[in-house]
C-alpha cells in the first residue's frame, strides 16, 4: 500500500466495497460500533449481569482456568505489547519465542531483559473472549436486517465484536484478578494507548512482586498497519465464506487505529504506544523494552530513535558494558542507540532500564495476596462474577 492509497487496494476485488461497508458500519455511529445496543446494554443490569449470561459467564471463565493448570506460578514477570491493531504484534511475539533461545547476541539480550517463554504466561486477550462469547451462543441480539450485508451474505461474528468488547474487558477483567492471585505471568494484549491506566497496572503489577514488567512494542507505518488489518479481515472473511471458519476475521475501526498514531508528537511516525512505553521505562515502571519497527518510516529519522531527555535506559548490550553510541539517539537523551538486530523485514532493539526500580520485593506482597506455588486462592473466579463490580472503562483490543 502506497500513501494516498485506500487499505482495501490490496485486497481482492470482490471484497473491497465489503470491507469499506464494514468499516462504515462499525465506526461511530453505526450498527455495529459500541454503544447501548451491545451485550453489556443488552445483559448488564445494574451491577449485575441477567442469570443466562451469569453462567455463560462462569463456563467461559473455568474453561480458561482450567488452561492454566500446566502453567508456573512463578509470579514474578508480566510482558505487555504496545502498538495498533493489525501492527504485527503477533508475529512479534512469535519471534520472540524463537529468538530468545538462540546462542546469539540478540538471544542473549532478550535472555537478560525477558528471559520468560512466551508459553508460559497467562495470556489476556479481549479478543480471546470474544470468540468464547460466540463458542457460547453468546453473540449480540441483531435486527434481522443487521445481520446482512448489502449483497445478502449474512455478517460474520468476528464483524460484531466490537458489540461484544465491553462484556469481554469484564470477563478479562475477572480472570486477570484471579490470574495474579495465583501467581501467575502474564502476558497483556495491549495497545498501550492510556498511559494513566498503563501507569496504575505496572504500579499495581511492581507492588505485588511483579519485577520483571517488559514491553514489546511492536511498530509499522500507519499506512502498512492499515493494509495489514485489512488483510487480516480478508483472510479470515474467504474461510468464512467457505464454511472453514465459523468466526470469520478479525477487524479493528480505521478510525481507532488512526487515533494511535495521530496522538503520537515523535513524528517519528510511531504509534503513541511507542512514546508510551518509552516513558514507562524511563519512570522505572517498566523494567525492558523490547522494538520491533518494519516498514519506512519518515526520512530522518533513525528507527529505534530514542526517548525523552533523561532516559534512563541502557542497551541491550552485556551488564556492566556502556550503551552503543550513533545513529538513533535522540538529541539530548540520557539514552544511547541500543544495537539493532535484523531478523527477516523486522528491526529488533532490546533496551533495559539502567535502575531496576522494582519496589520493595516480591516475597511480602506475594505472600500477602496468597500467590505462589501451594497458594490458597480461589480454585476459579466464575463462582461470584455476578456479584462483581463494572468492569473498567472500555479499551482499545
Amino acid at each position: 500500500m502506497t500513501t494516498g492509497e485506500r487499505p482495501e487496494a490490496g485486497l481482492r476485488p470482490e471484497y473491497r466495497a465489503l470491507y469499506r461497508e464494514l468499516q462504515t458500519r462499525m465506526s461511530p455511529g453505526g450498527d455495529l460500533a459500541p454503544g447501548g445496543t451491545d451485550t453489556f446494554g443488552q445483559f448488564r443490569r445494574g451491577a449485575l449481569w441477567t442469570p443466562d449470561r451469569e453462567r455463560m459467564h462462569s463456563a467461559i471463565l473455568e474453561e480458561f482456568t482450567a488452561r492454566c493448570a500446566h502453567l508456573p506460578r512463578d509470579g514474578h514477570a508480566a510482558l505487555l505489547t504496545a502498538g495498533a491493531p493489525g501492527a504485527g504484534k503477533g508475529g512479534a511475539l512469535r519471534g520472540l519465542g524463537d529468538w530468545q533461545g538462540r546462542d546469539d547476541e540478540l538471544g542473549r539480550a532478550l535472555t537478560r531483559a525477558h528471559g520468560i517463554d512466551v508459553r508460559d504466561y497467562v495470556v489476556l486477550d479481549p479478543d480471546q473472549f470474544k470468540v468464547a462469547i460466540f463458542e457460547h451462543g453468546g453473540s449480540p441480539h441483531l435486527p434481522s436486517h443487521a445481520r446482512e450485508l448489502s449483497d445478502g451474505r449474512p455478517v460474520a461474528p468476528s464483524e460484531t465484536a466490537s458489540l461484544t468488547h465491553r462484556e469481554s474487558a469484564f470477563l478479562q477483567d475477572v480472570f486477570e484478578q484471579w490470574a495474579r492471585a495465583q501467581g501467575y505471568n502474564l502476558l497483556y494484549d495491549a495497545t498501550l494507548r492510556d498511559q494513566k491506566w498503563n501507569e496504575k497496572l505496572l504500579g499495581d503489577l511492581r507492588a505485588d512482586g511483579y519485577d520483571r514488567r517488559v514491553l514489546l512494542s511492536v511498530e509499522v507505518p500507519v499506512e502498512q498497519c492499515l493494509a495489514q488489518n485489512a488483510a487480516r479481515w480478508q483472510d479470515g472473511r474467504v474461510k468464512f465464506d467457505a464454511g472453514r471458519d465459523r468466526y470469520g476475521g478479525r477487524m479493528a475501526p480505521e478510525v481507532m487505529i488512526e487515533d494511535l498514531y495521530a496522538r503520537s508528537t515523535s513524528g517519528r511516525g510511531f504509534s503513541v504506544g511507542r512514546e508510551n512505553a518509552e516513558k514507562l521505562v524511563e519512570g522505572g515502571l517498566a523494567t525492558a523494552l523490547i522494538t520491533s519497527e518494519r516498514g519506512a518510516f519518515p526520512a530522518g529519522r533513525a528507527p529505534g530513535a530514542g526517548l525523552a531527555s533523561g532516559a534512563g535506559l541502557a542497551s541491550g548490550a552485556a551488564p556492566g558494558t556502556a550503551p552503543a553510541s550513533g545513529a538513533g539517539a535522540a538529541p539530548g537523551s540520557g539514552l544511547g542507540a541500543s544495537p539493532a538486530h535484523v531478523q527477516g523485514d523486522a528491526t529488533i532493539r532490546v533496551s533495559t532500564a539502567a535502575r531496576l526500580r522494582s519496589g520493595t520485593g516480591s516475597a511480602a506482597p506475594a505472600a500477602a495476596a496468597g500467590r505462589g506455588p501451594g497458594a490458597t486462592g480461589p480454585a476459579s473466579p466464575g463462582a461470584a462474577v455476578g456479584s462483581r463490580p463494572a468492569p473498567r472503562p472500555p479499551r482499545a483490543p
